[in-house]
């Protein structure tokens, strides 16, 4: 609709592959990769830290399920030669979940990817409690990508929370510590202040002084992952107006101006170096994806996503040096990834034979 309208939109957030064309969605870019990094990573931890040599994704059928589904499809099944069993369903129809969910258990699959957005990713879980598919023993080992977030979690049954502490989570990194402007940012955040009249506005668009004197921003995964996005966004938005129109009022053209000012655009951001290519995506080189474990704290009411690995061009970096992840239901137990098929059901019994039939003798 933006494009339609002449609106330039620069998204911080919008990962499908399937918005890659200028000539279907003009005047769109964006600061963040897509997610090609995001499904080549869970295929490398598959396969080659896992050995698993099938798996299954319940994604929605919308355009970042259906963007991620293809990309896992070019790097699983081609480059890895898995096994992938694909379900999807509509977020807005709970039929359909509860199909996806139920073939899936009847797959015995037990590597599991949930691509969803938000709520999405707890009505799956959900679901998957409640038909008994994500549970204690044998060990389960589900995954979700980087359209979840804590928040979304939090929303979660307590059965729901327990069966999830302890999930695997792949997710597009965007500040790194080798970055020097984030670490500087990093080290002036405790001094910045509140803008003049924060305190007018409403609760949800002012800045208490807290956010910036108690708030550790290194060790948020939302600020660092998706904020510093959203910053180097705004920070394009302001280098490509000032490309298409340096001085006085805007021309008639100004939309096309800035747009085709991406390819000359690019600068330092806090994601490291932002460019932009003929379709406004985020040209990267080689793309970071983090690798942790989605652990719920008791004593918070919590869910936290714990950094263990970086994925970069199919090799694993381990935190620690070695793989220390937890599963669900935190199980330290290794899981597999296909389950025992079960028995084939016992034929019917067989029918007690007939009784022969009665000789009647017919007198007059």
């Amino acid at each position: 609709m933006a494009g339609f309208l002449g609106i330039p939109v620069i998204s911080y957030s919008s990962t499908s592959p399937l918005l890659s064309s200028a000539a279907r969605y003009p005047f769109f870019m964006r600061s963040i990769p897509t997610d090609e990094g995001e499904a080549s990573a869970i295929c490398t931890f598959w396969r080659s830290e896992m050995q698993f040599t099938a798996a299954a994704v319940l994604y929605a059928q919308d355009t970042y399920g259906i963007g991620f589904a293809a990309l896992l499809r070019h790097h699983c099944v081609d480059t890895y030669t898995m096994r992938i069993h694909m379900l999807s369903f509509e977020a807005s129809t709970h039929e359909t979940l509860v199909a996806s969910v139920e073939s899936l258990r009847n797959s015995g699959l037990n590597a599991v990817l949930i691509v969803g957005v938000g709520p999405e990713n707890t009505w799956a879980i959900e679901e998957a409690v409640a038909q008994g598919l994500l549970r204690r023993s044998p060990t389960s080992v589900w995954a979700i990508a980087g359209g979840a977030s804590p928040s979304d979690l939090h929303a979660l049954s307590s059965a729901a929370k327990e069966a999830a502490d302890g999930s695997i989570r792949v997710a597009t990194m965007g500040a790194t510590e080798t970055n020097p402007l984030w670490r500087r940012f990093v080290q002036e955040w405790p001094l910045f202040t509140p803008p003049a009249h924060s305190d007018s506005l409403p609760a949800n668009w002012s800045t208490a002084e807290s956010v910036f004197a108690n708030f550790n921003i290194n060790a948020s995964s939302v600020a660092r992952d998706i904020g510093t996005y959203m910053y180097d966004a705004v920070a394009a938005a302001g280098l490509l107006a000032c490309a298409a129109s340096p001085q006085g009022p805007l021309s008639s053209t100004f939309t096309s101006d800035l747009f085709d000012a991406r390819s000359s655009t690019h600068f330092a951001g806090l994601t490291g170096n932002v460019s932009f290519d003929k379709n406004g995506d985020r040209t990267v080189t080689r793309v970071s994806v983090s690798l942790s474990n989605v652990l719920y704290d008791v004593h918070t009411g919590k869910f936290n996503f714990v950094g263990k690995a970086t994925i970069q061009g199919g090799l694993v970096k381990w935190t620690a040096g070695r793989r220390d992840l937890v599963y669900n239901f935190r199980s330290t137990e290794e899981p597999v990834a296909q389950l025992k098929p079960p028995p084939p059901p016992l034929p019917p019994p067989t029918p007690p034979p007939l009784p022969p039939p009665s000789s009647t003798v017919v007198t007059d």
